[in-house]
């Protein structure tokens, strides 16, 4: 009974989520503790069994470049101790770096779940329209429907990686006005996946990361991954930003209600 009561608990608790962040890349790391530490229930979604930076990018023997604007992050909020200043960047032992945020991650209260296949979660309105509300997932090694579990979020992150697995799901099936331009160059210091990290659906879906650089087409900035942070950084700001303008929009709709002076 108590291991039934826990899993109950459990799946309660990521059954829904204010923000959803699919793929473990640095910019979705930094999505997903950057939205834990502004309060919002995060659940970060992989769909390798693991997270690693391996999987996106180790560097070069383990170390990736990273701007020394983000001094407070590396060595405040983290605590990066295999770090080394070189001129004008830090060299970052890429598996501390994903180590460390991660433990921040579980400290903030975000949710870190491994090894499964994700899908849109959508509904069909009364006009035919499907409108988004979230992910499915299950196992990535399990076919059958009847595994499939649904998350609700109001807002996604999908920093899936180049093949933008999720976004493209969402262009095929939802269709939004958006062609996919596919990734540049290396580039390393390449800013364009910063300046690129925008909304595929407006106020539901937005693409950081290498997802961004496949989906709207930029340089791909390695060594340098600073871009691929301040990408999941930038998603979340754009959420916030969503936020306050609906806000601002049911303030002004409450304080001029037709009929009441």
């Amino acid at each position: 009974m108590d291991y039934m009561r826990g899993m109950h608990d459990l799946l309660s608790r990521i059954s829904s989520a204010d923000i959803i962040v699919i793929g473990g890349s640095y910019a979705g790391l930094m999505a997903t503790y950057e939205a834990s530490r502004k309060g919002f229930k995060t659940i970060l979604i992989e769909g390798e069994p693991c997270i690693s930076p391996y999987i996106y990018y180790g560097g070069i023997w383990g170390y990736v470049v990273i701007s020394k604007n983000l001094h407070d992050l590396l060595i405040k909020d983290l605590g990066l101790r295999m770090i080394k200043k070189v001129d004008e960047v830090y060299l970052v032992d890429s598996n501390e770096f994903y180590t460390k945020i991660l433990a921040k991650i579980y400290d903030l209260g975000g949710y870190v779940l491994t090894g499964f296949f994700i899908e849109p979660y959508y509904n069909v309105d009364e006009e035919g329209n499907l409108e988004l509300v979230g992910v499915l997932i299950r196992r990535s090694d399990e076919n059958r429907m009847s595994n499939y579990m649904a998350i609700k979020a109001r807002y996604i992150i999908d920093s899936s990686g180049l093949d933008a697995s999720f976004s493209q799901y969402i262009i095929e099936r939802i269709k939004p006005p958006i062609i996919p331009a596919g990734p540049g160059p290396i580039i390393p210091g390449s800013n364009e996946v910063f300046e690129r990290t925008y909304w595929l659906v407006e106020e539901n879906v937005v693409t950081a990361g290498l997802a961004a650089a496949s989906v709207f087409g930029a340089a791909i900035p390695y060594p340098d991954v600073t871009p691929l942070i301040l990408s999941g950084r930038r998603a979340v700001e754009l959420i916030i930003e969503s936020m306050e303008k609906v806000s601002e929009r049911r303030t002004h709709e409450d304080k001029y209600i037709p009929g009441i002076i």
